[in-house]
């Protein structure tokens, strides 16, 4: 039962508002009774019946008419969007397919045609010429038409056969074989290819044409027809062919002539083919001195090889000869039979040597470009080269390969100095490994640690055998002393003290040496006998522990802002106490309790007004509305709620026997009421006699009666208690399961983030908001993406989210695989339980990095961009990866640091290392598909990869 004897004084807890409300919900629980009763005109009850005890309501079958559901308004212009909602939405939905089928304005607009009219015309199709019928082919896939009768109508096979035949037989009517032609009696064409006659070529002896080209491969051809005499004369004019010109032909005698001749100007001859040569075969020419006055064209062209004796030229093709280096000289043996040159080129083709010498002795200085095929490099490793030395003697080379047999030493090393980057294979017999296995060299893995069993030392005492730089405490390490002192029981001079069983230090006495806090502790239990020479950096002038009520003039409290300058642990009044603020407050901020009527509480402007009651510790938040002071027994009081005290509603509570305003009627303790336009009217009132309720309007009955009050996991209800969420009031710091924030590419970070209409713009603003509610008051986070591109690098730290039962979630609100992308990295460290689902890392770099996380759960990811490293399990971690693309990276999936990584069902391919690959320990659990690689799988270093069932 709740309190009812509140006083002004008592402070209002959330127990006290959990039992006000839970007796609400008892007493609409048990007028939901009143949805299977009727309720009569004189405001009691039809049935009869114990109604205290009837919890359950019970509908007969055809109980719910259309009268009880009353009228529905639909809209056909509403798209369906689901198979499930209110009978309102369903109905809309069908109503807009049934418009969109029928094409009709509205879903009620009669169709053009029925679908049966449109089944029979279809019904009806054929492939036959039949009259209005739809042409329907049939198993070969053709269809008849009738015989077209319009020049656009379908033409048949038969027409189009019949067309064929037709033109044929016209064109062979206005074909004129060659064989019917005669003397006169053939075709007269205007043109011949396009050009016109002017003379009969078939019948002129001498034809005439002011030009003539002849083309092709045989451009002319002469032939005399039986006579032994033939030419093609070539003359300047008409007037001078006796006296010069080019007569070419086969004469009387038999011989082959050329005769060129030129009786005027002088008798000249000239011979001159421009840009080209001028051939004189079977012939010669003999003459004292050949002077040639050109220079633009070679004077003399010779076609024999054989050589020409005595014939002393001044240069041999333009240049002059020289025994020496000289540029542009043709190059002539001296005394010594030797060749000189600047440089010898050879135009050989490969396969043939340039050069053949016999003589071994070194050439000195000979810089040669290959020697027996290959060219030498210095201070590289380029393959298939001749290895130089450089300027300090030092060859290189990718690696230095040794054919000697085992048992002789491959390479000789005088120096000392430390080889960097020197990768053998084994050190002094040994391999190397980064796990702790017996007889291997103890290898740092990828973070600088070493792994082993045990570590010695066979340093002799005086040297420290083991140096440190971090302070950060090495976990389990059992030392045997601590800066050279064992650790003993209390009492023992030149030891370490122990904590005993308690967690307590003993000593005989504490020393301080340090000018800072000697002696700190976290508790505020008192040290029995503890003589402090100060207290605070003060010394006391009064003994303030014996002394009942010490005395100051004046107490100044020098505390930073932030910290409490005085702490009380009586709840007692301090008369006379004048302090400024009040829990932060001036009293310009708060009520007034007494001597002041109407106390009215204003909101900021343009902001909604809230009135919160909290309480952390679990106890009663209660709100006071009190009609008369001064009594032990409080009587009436009323809550309202509303725009203004003319339009809203509230609850009234009376113990008078008089009727109250809204009462009507009778004694009630509870009343339920609203205003309009000034009118309050009662809605639901309790009476104080029977405890009955009666309601002032209709009540509606309940689609679903249950009498379990077992909770049902994961049921989502639209109202509770007839009160949408947007109804209720959220108190801060109870715990839920669960907070849900939203992230879309068009929301805002000033937007609440808490549902998918006030969305967050940036995955990292919703990581801020879940950090602020770190172990306070949700159990776990989900963070929910809408569809579109996030430009942002992700970086998860586990010590602001560890505190959650279930971890951290990241996934897509659609699920759809592709639609929403993540640019940059995501780096998961220090998480227990965290999710990441249906979203696309499009980075080249390490896509998602998952370091000391336990029960990571990788699925429906998409990286497929080019890149480093796909998915990277790091650091003692445990990961759950399945149904992810991963493709065209450089390892799709890594195990690493004694991480384990269960991989199930993943896919991808053109990955240019390892699909799979576990090191240093790491270990992966296949099964099922696997993205492939240049090498599907690669284990090294410790690591593991193993398939199960």
């Amino acid at each position: 039962m709740a309190k009812t004897n509140w006083d002004m004084n008592d402070t209002v807890k959330p127990a006290d508002l959990n039992q006000i409300g839970q007796e609400i919900n008892d007493n609409v629980a048990q007028a939901n009774i009143l949805k299977g009763r009727k309720i009569n005109t004189s405001g009691g009850l039809s049935g009869g019946g114990d109604l205290s005890g009837d919890r359950t309501l019970s509908i007969t079958d055809g109980g719910v008419t259309d009268a009880k559901i009353g009228n529905r308004t639909i809209s056909d212009a509403t798209a369906p969007t689901s198979d499930t909602g209110t009978i309102t939405g369903l109905m809309s939905g069908l109503a807009n397919m049934v418009k969109g089928i029928t094409g009709g304005a509205t879903w009620r607009t009669a169709p053009g045609m029925t679908i049966a009219a449109i089944k029979t015309i279809l019904d009806a199709a054929t492939n036959l010429a039949t009259a209005s019928a739809i042409i329907k082919r049939d198993s070969s896939g053709r269809a008849k038409v009738a015989a077209p009768s319009a020049t656009d109508d379908i033409a048949r096979k038969q027409e189009v056969d019949a067309a064929i035949v037709t033109a044929a037989t016209d064109a062979a009517s206005k074909f004129i074989a060659k064989t019917a032609m005669g003397s006169g009696g053939g075709i007269d064409a205007d043109t011949v290819d396009g050009y016109h006659l002017d003379q009969d070529l078939r019948k002129a002896a001498n034809a005439t044409f002011a030009t003539l080209d002849l083309y092709g491969t045989n451009s002319f051809k002469m032939y005399s027809g039986g006579s032994d005499h033939t030419y093609l004369a070539m003359f300047p004019r008409l007037a001078d062919k006796s006296k010069r010109g080019m007569y070419l032909g086969f004469g009387v005698s038999g011989g082959n002539n050329l005769v060129l001749s030129n009786e005027i100007d002088e008798g000249d001859l000239l011979l001159q083919v421009k840009s080209g040569k001028t051939v004189i075969a079977n012939s010669f020419f003999q003459a004292v001195q050949y002077i040639s006055t050109t220079t633009s064209v070679a004077p003399l062209q010779v076609a024999s090889t054989l050589k020409v004796d005595k014939l002393h030229a001044d240069m041999l093709d333009g240049a002059h000869a020289d025994t020496g280096a000289t540029a542009s000289t043709i190059a002539m043996r001296g005394t010594d039979s030797s060749l000189r040159a600047s440089i010898f080129n050879s135009t050989v083709a490969s396969g043939t040597s340039p050069i053949t010498v016999v003589s071994s002795t070194v050439v000195t200085n000979l810089n040669a470009d290959m020697v027996d095929g290959f060219h030498a490099a210095q201070g590289v490793s380029t393959p298939n080269t001749l290895a130089t030395r450089n300027a300090s003697g030092d060859l290189h080379a990718n690696s230095f390969a040794s054919s000697a047999n085992t048992g002789v030493q491959p390479i000789y090393v005088n120096s000392t100095t430390l080889v960097t980057n020197l990768n053998a294979d084994m050190v002094d017999g040994y391999h190397a490994n980064g796990g702790a296995i017996g007889s291997t060299l103890a290898v740092r893995d990828s973070y600088g640690d070493l792994t082993s069993k045990r570590f010695f030392s066979t340093q002799t005492t005086g040297i420290s055998p083991f140096m440190v730089v971090s302070t950060t405490m090495v976990e389990n390490l059992n030392a045997d002393m601590v800066d050279g002192f064992h650790v003993q029981e209390p009492g023992t001079p030149s030891t370490i003290p122990v904590r005993d069983g308690n967690g307590t230090l003993n000593s005989s006495s504490f020393w301080a040496n340090t000018s800072g806090q000697p002696y700190k502790t976290s508790s505020a239990v008192k040290n029995d006998n503890l003589n402090a020479d100060m207290v605070d950096g003060f010394h006391l002038d009064q003994d303030v522990r014996t002394t009942a009520s010490p005395t100051h003039s004046r107490l100044t409290l020098s505390g930073a802002n932030g910290t409490a300058p005085l702490q009380v642990t009586s709840s007692t009044v301090v008369t006379n106490l004048n302090a400024d603020m009040v829990d932060g407050k001036h009293t310009s901020d708060l009520i007034q309790r007494a001597g002041v009527d109407n106390q009215t509480i204003y909101g900021n402007q343009n902001s909604d007004l809230t009135l919160q009651l909290l309480s952390t510790d679990g106890k009663l938040a209660t709100i006071y509305a009190i009609g008369s002071m001064g009594t032990s027994t409080k009587g009436a009081g009323r809550v309202y709620v509303g725009v203004n005290t003319s339009q809203g509603g509230g609850m009234e509570f009376t113990t008078e026997s008089a009727d109250r305003p809204l009462s009507g009627g009778g004694d009630f303790h509870l009343t339920l009421f609203r205003s309009r336009n000034s009118n309050q009217i009662w809605t639901a009132r309790n009476n104080t006699g029977t405890n009955d309720w009666e309601f002032a309007g209709k009540v509606t009955a309940a689609s679903l009666a249950v009498t379990s009050t077992t909770v049902v996991t994961n049921l989502n209800a639209d109202m509770v208690d007839g009160l949408h969420s947007s109804d209720l009031m959220t108190i801060t710091g109870v715990a839920s399961t669960s907070i849900n924030y939203y992230v879309s590419p068009s929301g805002s970070d000033s937007n609440t983030g808490t549902s998918s209409g006030s969305p967050f713009l940036t995955i990292n603003k919703a990581l801020l908001e879940a950090r602020r509610g770190y172990g306070v008051r949700y159990a776990q986070v989900r963070i929910n993406l809408a569809d579109g591109t996030y430009n942002e690098t992700i970086n998860i730290q586990g010590g602001y989210y560890s505190g959650y039962n279930y971890g951290l979630w990241i996934q897509s609100s659609t699920g759809v695989i592709g639609n929403c992308i993540i640019s940059g990295t995501v780096t998961v460290d220090g998480l227990s339980g965290f999710l990441i689902g249906s979203v696309t890392l499009s980075t080249a770099s390490a896509a998602l990095t998952i370091n000391n996380t336990q029960y990571a759960l990788i699925q429906n990811l998409n990286i497929t961009a080019s890149g480093s490293t796909g998915i990277d399990v790091n650091r003692g971690s445990s990961a759950y990866i399945s149904n992810c693309t991963i493709s065209n990276r450089g390892q799709a999936i890594r195990a690493d640091g004694v991480s384990t990584v269960f991989s199930i069902n993943n896919t991808g391919s053109g990955n240019t290392q390892y699909g799979l690959y576990a090191q240093y320990g790491g270990k992966i659990i296949k099964n099922g598909t696997q993205p492939s690689g240049a090498t599907n799988e690669g284990a090294l270093v410790g690591g593991t990869i193993a398939t199960t069932a």
